[in-house]
């Protein structure tokens, strides 16, 4: 069985004073007790997919070498056979890290969701090839009313990967909502199509 890896977002920051300086600038933050997509999706999928959601260290102050040690023991865990899905920040870490490091797995397809280029040290690749190279199916999801990240932004990862597909989408701003039909029923057919 295919497994999925979902990478979540997060905040980053080039610095701990930068850090210090959001917290003391923006009002605090309470749970709103909304579901997401990205946890609806395993039961979306139960019988498909093999589906992981690991919470990745410091969301709130993302660090990337501290990203690489949990992706890389969430890899360890799995089988060959892997899709992986970014959205925002870990769409970010997904381009940051495949542009670096060779994933030894079969990758059938990538998903950057709400992609941004880069933030705080989640730098952007300088090898996109390496991507290009990873997955024969990669495909951008982003909304054109996304008021985190510029739309642009997903423009930019399409023309960085050629062959990609750019799924744009009007009214999903950051894509925070409870399901994600477009990208549910894309996994359900892909399960269901001729293995080469």
């Amino acid at each position: 069985m295919k497994e999925i890896i979902i990478i979540h977002g997060g905040d980053a920051y080039t610095s701990h004073e930068e850090y210090v300086e959001a917290i003391k600038s923006h009002p605090p933050r309470f749970k709103d007790g909304k579901q997401r997509w990205k946890s609806n999706l395993a039961a979306e999928l139960e019988g498909l997919y093999t589906v992981h959601n690991p919470q990745f260290p410091s969301q709130d102050n993302a660090q990337f070498e501290l990203w690489c040690i949990t992706f890389n023991k969430v890899l360890e865990q799995t089988g060959d056979d892997i899709l992986l899905i970014g959205h925002s920040l870990g769409a970010n870490f997904l381009q940051s890290y495949l542009g670096r490091f060779k994933v030894a797995k079969n990758i059938h397809e990538i998903h950057f969701v709400s992609a941004c280029v880069s933030e705080g040290n989640f730098y952007e690749t300088e090898n996109w090839t390496r991507i290009s190279q990873s997955s024969n199916s990669i495909h951008i999801w982003h909304s054109t009313d996304d008021p985190v990240v510029d739309y642009r932004e997903g423009q930019y990862y399409h023309n960085k990967l050629p062959g990609s597909i750019l799924r744009t989408l009007d009214d999903r701003k950051h894509f925070n909502q409870a399901y994600f039909p477009e990208l549910s029923a894309h996994l359900i057919n892909q399960y269901y199509q001729p293995q080469n």
